[in-house]
């Protein structure tokens, strides 16, 4: 089980796994076996080489085997511990990276929405500034038109009444022209009868 968990855990071969963590004479047996082209499994291949090379007359072959197959699993649980302890780490980077990107993407995503609301603030300004210089162009062409309306009504005004005052002038000086013939018309019979009577 054990085996099999660091299987499915590493994704490696199993044999590969428990070969790794045996003696190395056990090790070079069971490459040695592997060469030969013998199918057996780890826990044989450990036994046959722990009888091969392990002394005979202190043990039998089963506690022999049983040991190895004993330290084989618990080097392949630590593996596994390991590599779970490995796996977890990884796994918390990668939730740190994932962390640090969305908060970057949400930084992002924060500057891009104030950008976009100056940009949108400056398009407003600028069209309000255009509709104030069309509104100064229109008042200004509208008191031009007023003052050259002005300007000529003045002229008009005014050149009525110099015609009018020179009308005036040429009616006042007909007028003591007339009176200054009467004038002399009277001083000439005033003079006339004065000799009659002196005659």
């Amino acid at each position: 089980e054990v085996v099999k968990m660091a299987d499915e855990v590493m994704g490696a071969d199993a044999e590969v796994v428990a070969e790794a963590q045996i003696r190395p004479e056990v090790q070079a047996s069971a490459e040695e076996a592997t060469r030969a082209g013998e199918e057996e499994s780890w826990e044989e291949t450990a036994v046959r080489a722990i009888l091969k090379a392990g002394p005979a007359d202190t043990e039998n072959w089963q506690e022999s085997a049983a040991r190895a197959i004993l330290n084989a699993e618990q080097a392949a649980r630590e593996l596994v511990e390991a590599r779970l302890d490995e796996v977890t780490a990884d796994l918390a980077r990668a939730e740190a990276k994932a962390s640090e990107g969305t908060r970057l993407e949400a930084l992002a995503r924060l500057a891009a929405d104030a950008a976009q609301s100056e940009a949108q603030e400056a398009t407003f300004r600028m069209s309000a500034a255009l509709a104030a210089q069309r509104k100064a162009e229109a008042r200004a062409a509208e008191l031009e038109a007023t003052l050259d309306a002005a300007k000529a009504a003045a002229e008009a005004q005014a050149t009525a009444r110099v015609a009018e005052a020179k009308a005036k002038a040429r009616s006042e000086q007909v007028q003591a022209d007339t009176r200054a013939a009467e004038a002399l018309s009277a001083l000439a019979n005033a003079e006339a009868r004065a000799a009659m009577h002196h005659a």
